[in-house]
This record gives C-alpha cells, structure tokens and sequence, in this order.
C-alpha cells in the first residue's frame, strides 16, 4: 500500500500477528467515524487489542500514522471519486455520479469528509499529517478544475 510506504518502516523482529494495512484499515474506521481528536495511538492500538509498540512498529509516531490514514483514504474512499471524475460522460451524469458516491460514503460517518476533519485540526497534528492534508487537498483541487 502506497501510504504504508510513504510515512511508515516494519522494523525486523518478531513475525507480525497483524499488517500495517490492518492498521491502516482499524484506524481509518475509528478516526473517520468518532474523530481525529478524540482518538489516541494508545486508544487505536488498545481497539486492535495490540500493544502499543507493535503500531509504532508500522508507524514510528502518532503523526506517522494520522499522515499514513489519510493517505489511505484518498487511496479507497476518494479513489471512487475520482474513477467517476475520469469516465468521459456529460458533466451532469459526473455530478449526479459523484452526489450519489458522497452521499453513500458518508452514511454512517456522520462527522463527514475524513480530509475536511483533518484539515480543520491541522494545526493540532504533526507535520506529516500536515504535509499529507495538503497534498490530498490540492490533489483533489486539481482534479476538480480538470473536470470542469
């Protein structure tokens, strides 16, 4: 998984019980549906029912990991909008497309868009995260204006 890669290392030692994108994947779910800010490392690893330097294993810091989520989210959650923006149909049929997606993501993730959550406590995370938000949000501009 490209966002396993780009922020965190698997370090040699014990064989895993557990994979980073599973990591990726419990958090992504917690943090999506109760909020970045309510969560901690420790919290995360304690719902996974793994010690807490078996995630730092995968992800060296709580930064590493909120930058690491968000990359998988654009991977799978925005990866849906972004196959409709690319079809070659009327920009109507894109809209209505892309309101039915939004409106299936975010049913019971009733805090909405993982991004906009992170990017309104950006000032909160580290600089990964930073840096990930971003880069995810000006991606997502990009292809916008390129569907208009």
């Amino acid at each position: 998984m490209q966002a396993k890669e780009a922020i965190g290392t698997s370090r040699p030692g014990r064989p895993e019980k557990y994979t980073a994108d599973e990591v990726l994947k419990t958090a992504l779910g917690i943090y999506w549906t109760e909020g970045v800010s309510m969560l901690s490392v420790n919290s995360v690893a304690r719902r996974m029912g793994i010690p807490k330097p078996s995630l730092y294993r995968h992800f060296p810091s709580e930064d590493a990991l909120h930058a690491s989520v968000l990359l998988s989210y654009e991977e799978t959650v925005l990866a849906n909008l972004n196959d409709i923006m690319r079809k070659p149909a009327p920009f109507s049929r894109q809209l209505d497309e892309i309101m039915d997606a939004l409106i299936a993501g975010i049913k019971g993730h009733s805090r909405g868009c993982l991004l906009f959550q992170m990017r309104d406590l950006s000032e909160d995370l580290g600089p990964l995260a930073q840096n990930a938000i971003n880069s995810v949000f000006f991606a997502v501009l990009r292809r916008s204006q390129k569907m208009a």
